[in-house]
């Protein structure tokens, strides 16, 4: 009876452990994401130039933008990614070969060429016009893009 009694609390408190590591990983995975894209500090105003539809099943593709207001370099995030720790890498704007701003979303189909979109990362909110009325309303964390290092804690920091 007590050699089943330990198994049970052994076996309870080997669940709870695995929960409280799994939870610790997700709040580390979450607050390097919210760091990241502060540390953008993109506070631009652009007009969708062309859209690439990358998957027209799921409606998928790149918002190709002119930037109107503000400055961007491709380099920032780049330089971002290096000192993630739990993240392979994370991206909000990836660059085509003329410089351009493009911004990845899921739902491509909603938007036309000539909406306006004004991104602030420090509020991390992300907007879109269309003939001067909203259209749509975002964050830059549901819009940026990663790949999780799933083995993050394996590593030497």
């Amino acid at each position: 009876m007590k050699r089943s009694i330990i198994i049970v609390l052994a076996a309870v408190l080997l669940i709870l452990a695995t929960v409280r590591l799994l939870v610790k990983t997700e709040d580390e995975f979450e607050d390097e994401r919210q760091s990241s894209i502060r540390n953008l500090k993109y506070d631009f105003s652009a007009k969708v130039d062309s859209i690439v539809v990358v998957n027209s099943k799921k409606g998928r593709g790149f918002l190709v933008c002119e930037l109107t207001d503000g400055k961007l370099t491709g380099l920032l995030e780049d330089s971002l990614n290096q000192r993630l720790k739990n993240h392979e890498w994370m991206r909000f704007l990836f660059f085509n070969s003329k410089g351009q701003a493009q911004i990845f979303l899921k739902d491509v189909f909603n938007y036309n060429v000539g909406d306006s979109i004004c991104v602030n990362s420090n509020t991390d909110k992300f907007y879109v016009y269309r003939n001067e009325k909203p259209i749509s309303e975002s964050s830059v964390s549901r819009a940026m893009i990663y790949k999780v290092s799933w083995a993050s804690w394996l590593k030497n920091n």
